[in-house]
């Protein structure tokens, strides 16, 4: 009888070779896709590898709490985090008490210049340049032209101006989570400068070894709704100017930038009190 083909049938093959266990050939083409991964998948291997390690351990994380800003050979490394992790009183915070009032820009008994003039000066000492000029259009004795230079002073010196360390952003953070955030911080940073001997703190960035100015930022409120006068109804540089004052921290700021700078002291806590 032929076969399907038409063809005469021939004699059935007894030698033929059996197939590979189901289990052998998966992983047969597991290895080789392993060894051999396919061009869409090769970078993501290969990031992979990297993450991982060359011998499958986990990779060291990249900015380790205390981990050193990098910094030019011979100069003095910075570090850009914070050790301590303690927490600031909780924040009370009543939003029908708020003053929106543009003075005092400037707080309490430091006086500022001297200080950002000392930052400046060390600075260059210690080979760096820190170019600096006054506004052109705000008077060369006024707050706004004071605060201008104090800004070009500390943006020239210090190496991670949006580490912890150096800077609180407060744009898009609702108000009393924004105060909770700052104290906290506050007391964080005090924390650290008055524990440099346990390695791996901060040191104080105005380079005399005992004062560190830390820049607080609001922001404009520029995008804030305004009333049926077309006022501004911003809060948070409102809210932090009345806060400071209620805690009797100095600081000199610029109300139409939304920005203070504040400054500590080692071994000179003047942490927020409990409300």
């Amino acid at each position: 009888m032929g076969g399907c083909c038409g063809g005469p049938k021939g004699p059935k093959n007894d030698k033929t070779v059996p197939k590979p266990e189901k289990k052998e050939e998966e992983a047969a083409i597991e290895k080789r896709d392993e060894e051999n991964p396919a061009p869409a998948d090769a970078a993501a291997a290969e990031e992979e590898k990297v993450a991982d390690g060359e011998d499958g351990e986990a990779a060291a994380a990249a900015s380790p709490e205390g981990e050193e800003a990098p910094v030019a050979s011979g100069e003095p490394a910075q570090h850009i985090a914070l050790v301590s992790t303690k927490s600031g009183p909780e924040i009370v915070y009543d939003a029908d008490a708020l003053e929106r009032t543009d003075e005092p820009e400037v707080y309490g008994d430091v006086d500022w210049s001297t200080l950002f003039q000392q930052m400046k000066e060390n600075a260059e000492e210690a080979g760096k340049e820190v170019p600096v000029r006054i506004s052109r259009r705000d008077p060369e004795d006024s707050q706004a032209n004071k605060f201008y230079m104090a800004e070009q002073i500390f943006d020239a010196v210090v190496e991670d101006k949006k580490s912890p360390p150096s800077l609180i952003d407060l744009h898009v953070i609702r108000c009393k989570e924004a105060l909770q955030n700052t104290s906290d911080r506050i007391v964080q940073i005090q924390d650290d400068l008055d524990n440099q001997a346990l390695g791996g703190r901060i040191t104080p960035n105005v380079g005399d070894g005992k004062n560190h100015i830390f820049k607080i930022l609001c922001g404009q409120g520029t995008h804030s709704e305004k009333d049926e006068n077309g006022n501004s109804l911003t809060v948070m540089k409102y809210a932090m100017k009345q806060w400071l004052i209620a805690h009797e921290r100095p600081f000199t700021g610029s109300m139409h930038h939304g920005c203070f700078f504040i400054n500590f002291e080692v071994g000179n806590p003047q942490n927020p009190i409990a409300e």
